[in-house]
């Protein structure tokens, strides 16, 4: 285990090495490295030093860490030896140093990792202002290079003393550290521990029975997951009849949970609080379901939190009231600075908006792309996507619609819908479902419940059943590309 004396040696003595070795405020330094305490230690003293840090998933490619590298002008890149033979052509094209705990190893420029331990003092570390650029994480795109958000020192701190402030964060509480670093989420699993004084466990692996045995081994006592994470450990533990009592909050986001799971959860967490929230790279954490609102709002967005204001939207005709759809918008310190080098699509999310002028005049403010509908009292609920939705004999349909009513259909643990055009021109539903027990899947049963809860122009053209797990996009969620490649073909609209 790692001290808060020690890591802020360790911290401190990095940051002094960036400075003298030239490290400018806003140059980009680059993290490819499996999550760890020399991860933390890296993203905190870029930090400490003025710099961004860009943290890259462990799981991505060596292509794609080199779109990344250029894309953002990394000045260091830190990572791990094994990595350094696949990563040298491009570090040496784009003047890109590696740093490395055993340099040598391979070719290509590196630097040997500076040791940790007492530091010839500096004058001081920069003065920044919480406007600063902190980061560029990538979003979560299944195909090409995702977009770069930029997140302001501002950003990370608002939400992480809301975080903190909704789950009452203390000294004692000890967070299993699954989401990575390169999502908003994973930092934030930091920066909300070293507030409170707490404890980041780094889990042995992401499989359920791991994840339960770090949990009681190192009582921890808050997790954060995305679906597939809840499905396969709530599952896991209803079939032994396990609970975990050592939990004393959990938090969800990410996408849709199928409801049996949510249900299920107060048994198999017997102790914590169920908190469900929203949010996205480019708003982190904005609404939530208090725990005393579980029972009753089961799969909400929630509402907004502390210090963040949301509206929900129709173009051109103003602010939706209650059962009203509209587009999901973010004001405040939530709202995150654009796309790295890509004015193109920061200008198309980070805009004024003309039917919220009288109340904000001219604001810049985030327009989530999520389609969402408030209830009487308050409460956001997803309906799908604003880029999304797709045209079947002239209604206007949502994918997550049909996804939802699959998993809501039971013994459903993954859905993935999408449009197919046929020659005659018209779009007809194509679902891919990953059964919650394949054995025992009964696919008229199934058939039976979806066509009870769709109206007829929903109901899938085609049907794909999956036996084995859907593969998952490097942050943990379903990849929806590779299921429909690999269910029907590439699709032909």
């Amino acid at each position: 285990m790692v001290g808060a004396a020690e890591l802020r040696a360790r911290v401190e003595a990095l940051a002094a090495w960036l400075l003298r070795h030239g490290l400018r405020r806003r140059d980009r330094v680059g993290i490819y490295l499996h999550p760890s305490i020399d991860q933390f230690v890296a993203l905190l003293a870029v930090s400490l030093a003025g710099g961004v840090f860009v943290v890259l998933n462990h799981r991505w490619s060596p292509a794609q860490v080199a779109r990344a590298m250029a894309h953002t002008g990394m000045r260091w890149l830190f990572t791990q030896a094994g990595k350094m033979s696949a990563l040298a052509a491009p570090a040496q094209a784009l003047g890109c140093p590696l740093i490395v705990r055993e340099p040598g190893l391979g070719p290509g420029p590196s630097v040997p990792w500076p040791a940790s331990g007492p530091v010839e003092p500096l004058p001081g570390f920069p003065a920044l202002s919480d406007r600063d650029l902190a980061a560029i994480l990538y979003t979560s795109g299944s195909t090409g290079l995702p977009k770069g958000v930029m997140i302001s020192h501002r950003n990370f701190l608002d939400a992480s003393h809301r975080i903190a402030e909704y789950l009452g964060n203390h000294h004692g509480d000890r967070v299993l550290a699954l989401l990575p670093c390169s999502a908003p989420w994973g930092v934030l699993q930091l920066t909300t521990m070293l507030q409170a004084g707490g404890q980041v466990v780094l889990p042995g692996a992401s499989m359920p029975a791991e994840v339960a045995r770090s949990i009681r081994q190192h009582r921890v006592t808050g997790l954060a997951g995305l679906p597939p994470t809840w499905i396969g450990l709530v599952d896991y533990l209803e079939d032994r009849g396990e609970t975990l009592p050592e939990l004393r909050f959990v938090t969800t986001s990410g996408g849709v949970i199928p409801d049996r799971v949510l249900e299920a959860m107060p048994r198999v967490f017997p102790r914590a609080e169920v908190f469900q929230t929203y949010g996205l790279s480019e708003a982190f954490r904005s609404t939530l379901v208090p725990p005393s609102w579980f029972a009753r709002k089961r799969g909400s967005l929630g509402r907004p939190c502390r210090n963040v204001d949301v509206f929900v939207v129709q173009p051109g005709k103003g602010r939706c009231g209650p059962g009203e759809r509209g587009e999901l918008v973010h004001r405040g310190a939530v709202v995150t600075l654009g796309y790295w080098a890509d004015p193109e699509a920061t200008a198309a999310s980070f805009r004024s908006c003309p039917e919220l002028r009288e109340e904000i005049s001219d604001e810049i403010v985030h327009y989530s792309g999520d389609i969402v509908e408030m209830d009487a009292e308050g409460f956001l609920w997803f309906v799908g996507r604003r880029d999304g939705l797709l045209k079947i004999n002239g209604h206007r349909v949502s994918p997550e619609e049909i996804e939802s009513a699959a998993v809501r259909a039971g013994a459903v643990a993954h859905a993935v819908a999408f449009g197919l055009e046929d020659q005659s021109g018209c779009h007809g539903i194509c679902l891919a479902i990953q059964p919650a027990r394949a054995a025992a899947f009964d696919r008229a049963e199934f058939d039976r419940r979806l066509r009870d809860a769709l109206p007829s122009y929903q109901f899938p053209r085609k049907l794909s059943v999956w036996a084995e797990p859907m593969p998952l996009s490097a942050p943990g969620k379903v990849d929806r590309a590779a299921v429909i490649r690999r269910s029907f073909g590439e699709p032909e609209t």
